[in-house]
C-alpha cells in the first residue's frame, strides 16, 4: 500500500488461510467404534449443537465451538488420536 506523506510502500497484509475440516476427513479418518463413540457423544449435546454440526460441511478452527469439539474429542480418544481425527484437511 502507498503511504503519500512518506511516498513509500508497504507490504500488503495477507489474510491467513483459515483451517478447516471437512467432515467427510474426519469420518474416514474414525474407525468404526470410533465413529460409534463420536456418535455418542453428539447425541449428548444440547439439540442446537447437534444441529450445527449435522448441517456444516466442514469444522472450522477458528469457531469457538471447535474448542468444545476438541476437548470432548481430547476426553473421548486422548490428545494424540483427537489431533488425528481433527486435522486440518
Amino acid at each position: 500500500m502507498l503511504d503519500p506523506e512518506a511516498g513509500t510502500f508497504s507490504d500488503i497484509p495477507v489474510p491467513a488461510q483459515p483451517v478447516i475440516t471437512y467432515k467427510k476427513d474426519l469420518w474416514l479418518r474414525a474407525t468404526d467404534e470410533e465413529a460409534e463413540t463420536i456418535e455418542q457423544v453428539l447425541a449428548q449435546q444440547t439439540t442446537r449443537k447437534q444441529r450445527i454440526f449435522n448441517e456444516a460441511q466442514y469444522l472450522d478452527h477458528a469457531d469457538p465451538l471447535f474448542a468444545e469439539l476438541l476437548a470432548g474429542f481430547v476426553t473421548a480418544f486422548g490428545t494424540e488420536r483427537a489431533g488425528q481425527l481433527l486435522a486440518s484437511s
